[in-house]
């Protein structure tokens, strides 16, 4: 799904890293998979009230972990107008500027529309996936940039129908992660195309 897809930012594989076995259980259970406490108490060996305590503090975590990675709106925009401008030329060494090397994409495309279905990590990778879809982009499409979850994204518009939302992680020097959503099921949500010119 793309709310699993957007848990896996490089924020949060980060902090997953740094747990504990029970308390990366406690928190995948809990916050990507919905589960109860009581069953997750009972899956772990833990009280209920340890695991919503263990549960807050790596969700406390991640929260620092994104903002240790999340640089300022308006240079998360530079950096994003730089890689739209680079994809969209289909230029590679400006792409190289912008995306960090270890960079990772994933992708939602439901049941109708095709998508990458693991994560695809490194420059080389992402930037050849980045290139293709950007040819795809048809003539006459509009980009808007908007905030998107709390980072800055760049939703695709054919007319008043969104085709591709795009949503960046940043730090102060590149792009670090890229969620690409063409799910049409969750892009007719999207409303408010851009003003045509």
């Amino acid at each position: 799904s793309f709310e699993l897809a957007e848990s896996l930012t490089l924020g949060f594989l980060t902090v997953l890293e740094r747990l504990g076995p029970v308390e990366r259980a406690v928190f995948v259970l809990v916050d990507v998979f919905g589960e109860p406490y009581e069953r997750v108490a009972f899956a772990v060996g833990r009280s209920e009230v340890a695991c919503r305590q263990i549960a807050h503090r790596a969700r406390t975590r991640l929260r620092a972990e994104r903002r240790r990675f999340t640089d300022d709106p308006a240079h998360a925009r530079e950096l994003v107008d730089a890689f739209l401008a680079a994809a969209l030329a289909g230029d590679v060494d400006q792409l190289r500027t912008v995306l960090s090397a270890d960079v990772v994409l994933v992708s939602d495309g439901g049941r109708n529309a095709h998508a990458a279905r693991r994560p695809v990590v490194g420059f080389h990778r992402v930037s050849r996936l980045v290139m293709n879809l950007a040819r795809r982009v048809p003539a006459g499409a509009a980009v808007d940039l908007r905030v998107v979850n709390g980072d800055t994204g760049a939703v695709i518009w054919l007319g008043a129908t969104p085709i591709v939302v795009l949503v960046f992680e940043t730090d102060a020097t590149s792009v670090q992660s890229i969620r690409v959503m063409v799910n049409p099921d969750k892009l007719t949500r999207l409303t408010t195309p851009p003003p045509m010119h």
